[in-house]
């Protein structure tokens, strides 16, 4: 950032009018004469202020926060959090202690035990502030194969994105062999618990949701996700 610099502004000018001679009666005389116009501006100072100083914007309020997931023994639950910004750090936290290595913004749990139950949280930073996301809690729980699929976590009912932008649909059910069909409208999109579209457009709107089944063929539908994509 520059400071307030004086600039000054000055304005002159200087007209002289000729010389002009002229005889007196019955004897030479040399009369002078001269006038001079003097035209000045007075100068005064204006002061100029420049700043070259980046506004950084402060961090929004994430989109998508971490939620609570009842798994059982050998899953692999997912946490997440979304928050809109470039150039962002994440830190996730079990119990208040920091997971070692655990830097991104999504954070998959492998072959889950007892150990891992607790309390997670996510810390995003930004180059002006940080801010933590809510709790979720993990807990182990028994699954029986005779029920349909148990979906521990899903988006969020409404999302608005501006076109151009980043859809991601993320869904974890509690039995790691589970299949999963997510649905445009009633046409499939993706067969990955994790759908997710770049550069959307207008017609990426719309209606979307995940058909989730076990290895018996039972199955479970999520809520629906209705997606509205704004132009630039």
């Amino acid at each position: 950032s520059l400071s307030h610099l004086p600039f000054s502004l000055s304005l002159s000018r200087v007209v002289v009018l000729p010389e002009e001679s002229r005889q007196g009666s019955g004897q030479d005389s040399l009369v002078e004469r001269s006038e001079s116009m003097h035209i000045a501006e007075s100068s005064r100072s204006l002061p100029l202020s420049v700043s070259l100083t980046q506004e950084i914007p402060l961090l929004e309020v994430p989109t998508i926060q971490p939620r609570e997931v009842v798994c059982r023994h050998g899953d692999r639950p997912l946490f997440q959090v979304d928050v809109d910004g470039d150039g962002l750090l994440y830190q996730w936290f079990c119990n208040g202690k920091e997971l070692a290595g655990e830097t991104r913004a999504r954070l998959v749990l492998a072959g889950v035990t007892p150990v891992n139950q607790g309390t997670y949280r996510c810390r995003v930073s930004s180059r002006r502030q940080s801010l933590m996301s809510h709790s979720a809690d993990l807990k182990l729980s028994a699954a029986h194969s005779s029920q349909p699929p148990q979906i521990t976590f899903e988006p969020p009912p409404k999302l608005i994105i501006r076109e151009g932008g980043r859809l991601i649909l993320d869904l974890t059910s509690a039995d790691a062999s589970d299949h999963f069909t997510w649905y445009h409208g009633n046409e499939p999109v993706s067969w990955s618990s994790c759908y997710e579209k770049h550069r959307l457009t207008i017609l990426d709107g719309g209606e979307y949701y995940c058909v989730v089944r076990n290895v018996r063929g039972l199955q479970q539908r999520s809520r629906s996700t209705f997606v509205e994509v704004y132009p630039r």
